[in-house]
This record gives C-alpha cells, sequence and structure tokens, in this order.
C-alpha cells in the first residue's frame, strides 16, 4: 500500500503541469499492464475518463486512479 502512494505521489508530481496521467501511467500504478486497463475500459468493468477535446487522449486524475484502485481491491479485478 506504502508503495502505491510512493508512486502515485511521483507521478503526480511529474505530472503536475499537465495535471493529468497518461493511460500508461495509470497502468504502472496499479501494477497491470496497458492492454489490461484497455480491458477493463472495454469490458466496462472501470469508468472512462474525460477525453482531452483536442486530440481525444483520455485524461486521467489521481481521484479516477484512486476509485479504480479501491474497486480492484472491492472485486479483486487482479485475476482477470
Amino acid at each position: 500500500m506504502l508503495l502505491f502512494y510512493l508512486t502515485l505521489l511521483r507521478l503526480y508530481s511529474n505530472s503536475m503541469l499537465r495535471q493529468y496521467l497518461k493511460t500508461r501511467e495509470v497502468a504502472q500504478m496499479l501494477g497491470v499492464s496497458l492492454n489490461t486497463v484497455y480491458r477493463w475500459l472495454k469490458s466496462e468493468k472501470i469508468n472512462e475518463p474525460n477525453r482531452d477535446g483536442n486530440n481525444n487522449y483520455r485524461m486521467w486524475s489521481v481521484e479516477d486512479i484512486d476509485q479504480i484502485r479501491q474497486k480492484v481491491l472491492k472485486t479483486k479485478m487482479f485475476i482477470s
């Protein structure tokens, strides 16, 4: 759990200027592959984040990641 928050702090501080995290960073924080995050999105196990109006990139907030983490722990989605 401590490792999660240290990783969160590091990634958040690296992205403070852009205020959002990349999908790859979200996967790293959760300890899963990028494909797993995409699979969870496709199967609607996690909510789709807001998207940037200019380039349609996903814009993950720290709150989004915390919600996913809580949901993952609650439903044991890591066994997918």
